[in-house]
């Protein structure tokens, strides 16, 4: 019988595009070779082999984004965006305040006693307009 390996989590699975390589790990390929081919055409001054070196310093960091994971679910560069924007988007103090089932019902007892206080105005401030205001008659 012809038998297929799967694998047991679903959203583990990457589709292979490009001789064993995913869509992510070709373009991070790609665009890791236009800073390499940079740094080793300005290094013409130096060797070959320092060259080379000098090209991957560059290259290899970014070639790692599309192939390593973190805590087996989240990419390299995604990781290093996080910690380096996380401090400049997030402010470092809570704006709110987490909420038990208590709270809740304070907030509610609150609310409902504003609206209360809200209609007693309402209401006085009916009455105390017809009471204080002359009424205009026929002369």
């Amino acid at each position: 019988m012809i038998e297929v390996q799967m694998n047991t989590d679903i959203k583990k699975y990457t589709p292979k595009v490009f001789m064993g390589l995913t869509g992510r790990q070709l373009i991070y390929i790609g665009i890791g070779i236009v800073p390499g081919t940079a740094a080793f055409l300005y290094a013409n001054a130096l060797d070959m082999e320092s060259r080379v070196t000098f090209a991957l310093l560059f290259a290899v960091p970014i070639w790692l984004c599309g192939f390593i994971k973190i805590y087996g679910n989240i990419y390299l560069d995604e990781f290093v965006m996080n910690l380096l924007a996380g401090p400049l988007v997030r402010p470092a103090k809570r704006l709110y305040r987490p909420e038990g089932p208590l709270d809740y019902l304070t907030v509610k007892e609150k609310k409902t006693e504003e609206k209360k206080k809200k209609r007693k105005k309402d209401i006085s401030g009916k009455y105390e307009a017809l009471i204080t205001k002359p009424k205009r008659g026929i002369r």
